[in-house]
């Protein structure tokens, strides 16, 4: 099972999230085949993992890119609390952007372990800047 950490990264337009994402080949397999779930779907496919974040997948064809997001529940932030309890990782964009993506994971899945960036997805899809980096550990059994 994925595990996801979350960091900050302070820069010179103020503080970004920055995502540090460690799972096997097999869970990056699983990834993609979620993601592939969710194209299909009218609601947002659901991806449990071992850190307190949970994945959430969703088509929208109103968007150009993937865009991916760090919030809550209700997406609303009254607080610095509310703010720093933020466990949802949203993920969505239109249908060929989530192909691109579900290939993406694939593709990481077969790799040797070592590590990736969400950005190099841009290679053959776009992706959002204002979405934020994640860095994708492939690890060993």
């Amino acid at each position: 099972m994925l595990t996801i950490e979350l960091r900050h990264i302070y820069r010179p337009n103020g503080l970004i999230d920055d995502l540090v994402v460690y799972g096997l080949p097999q869970d990056y397999a699983h990834l993609s085949e979620r993601v592939e779930s969710a194209i299909a779907s009218t609601d947002a496919v659901v991806v449990d993992t071992d850190s307190s974040v949970r994945v959430e997948i969703s088509r929208n064809d109103e968007l150009e890119t993937l865009f991916t997001s760090l919030q809550n529940d209700e997406n609303e932030y009254f607080s610095a609390e509310d703010w720093n309890g933020r466990n949802v990782l949203r993920v969505t964009g239109p249908e060929q952007a989530l192909r691109d993506l579900s290939a993406y994971f694939f593709g990481v899945s077969l790799r040797s372990e070592g590590y990736r960036y969400i950005s190099e997805y841009s290679d053959s899809g776009k992706y959002s800047e204002q979405s934020p980096e994640w860095r994708l550990h492939v690890e060993k059994d």
